[in-house]
């Protein structure tokens, strides 16, 4: 697993890509763009999750103006941090990048519905 930090987060603006993770297994690219304001939360509690060791693919998150090759783009510019984070999981879970049995049960119901995860 590599994980890339191609800008400082303080520094960043919306065209850079925010940060990079590169998972141990072949898989999609899933290229997340947003605003930085609301991507740079999302991105510290995404690198606190112990499984995504086990991601499979490439996991990039970028501001809204950001263009790579990708195999899916998630924009969730205008969200909520916390809608952030959890779209984010929800599309790798989806594209098959993590399992979707880390997730407490009660989410994984609502990733198979294919909505948000319900409200705590």
């Amino acid at each position: 697993m590599t994980v890339t930090q191609t800008a400082d987060f303080m520094d960043a603006v919306d065209g850079d890509v925010l940060w990079q993770l590169t998972g141990s297994r072949s898989g999609p690219t899933l290229l997340v763009t947003g605003r930085i304001e609301e991507l740079t939360p999302a991105v510290a509690r995404l690198t606190m999750l112990p499984s995504l060791v086990y991601l499979r693919g490439v996991l990039v998150v970028a501001g809204v103006e950001a263009a790579c090759e990708a195999d899916d783009v998630l924009s969730l510019d205008g969200l909520s941090a916390d809608d952030v984070y959890w779209g984010i999981l929800t599309r790798a879970a989806e594209l098959g990048m993590i399992s979707k049995a880390h997730f407490p049960v009660g989410m994984r119901r609502g990733l198979a519905d294919g909505g948000k995860p319900p409200e705590v």
